[in-house]
């Protein structure tokens, strides 16, 4: 009866400090070689195994349209931004970005369906609010552009993407009926974009010294609160044992 007594009360005191230090002492060399391991496999893939990010940027600004007179209105400018934002992202861009890529013919190697499936999952078009300035960002790991090509390639496609736009809101198209030639996607973004900085830099993030140390502090965590379990349940299964 009193043993029972002596492992309720046990239980009822929850965790001491001196259960903190005992599972230090006695799983110490196995909280050191979880940490160790987890640390040693992160680096090795953040360094080794994990693809480099390529990132290149440019801006545009919105300009007044001068053949319309509602277009120097901020109104008008926020709706030419959304509409821009919008077209620079259509196919009618991405596509004619691939056809200029294959028609230099430096990517030979890869599809026109890769190709348009790399550049639609890298391009990132945004904008501060209330701003007229539009930031086209390209970013990209792929493995099917050659290593030694594909800086040049993340350029070429930030600033074809601007130069693309930039042609295709100014062509024209002659109306049949009058014989008067109109913009053929509109008059409201025509001519309006102008480029701000083009995309001279290609941006490579390799390996980061900040994932080996986060690596490190949560397997350390993790392990010592494992072990901490375990030295719990132990603790309370001898106690138990001892009663029977």
């Amino acid at each position: 009866m009193e043993n029972n007594e002596t492992i309720t009360n046990d239980n009822n005191k929850g965790v001491s400090f001196v259960d903190l230090l005992m599972t230090l002492k006695k799983y110490w060399i196995a909280i050191c070689c979880a940490t160790v391991f987890v640390t040693v496999v992160s680096t090795i893939y953040s360094y080794g195994i994990k693809k480099p990010v390529y990132s290149t940027q440019a801006s545009i600004i919105i300009v007044q349209n001068t053949s319309d007179e509602n277009s120097g209105t901020m109104t008008e400018a926020f709706k030419k931004v959304n509409t821009l934002k919008e077209f620079i992202r259509d196919d009618i861009v991405i596509d004619s970005v691939i056809e200029q890529l294959i028609f230099e013919g430096n990517y030979s190697e890869v599809t026109k369906k890769d190709l348009k499936q790399i550049i639609s999952n890298g391009l990132a078009i945004s904008c501060e609010q209330d701003s007229i300035i539009i930031s086209i960002k390209f970013t990209t790991s792929t493995e099917k552009i050659p290593e030694n090509k594909i800086e040049r390639f993340s350029l070429e496609v930030v600033n074809y993407t601007i130069n693309k736009t930039q042609e295709l809101l100014n062509e024209k198209v002659i109306n049949p009926e009058t014989g008067k030639s109109t913009y053929k996607y509109g008059d409201l973004i025509a001519n309006s974009v102008r480029k701000l900085s083009p995309a001279t830099k290609c941006e490579v993030r390799r390996g980061s010294i900040k994932t080996p140390i986060k690596a490190f502090f949560l397997s350390l965590i993790a392990s010592y609160v494992i072990c901490f379990f375990i030295y719990i349940i132990k603790k309370n299964n001898e106690l138990y044992n001892k009663v029977q």
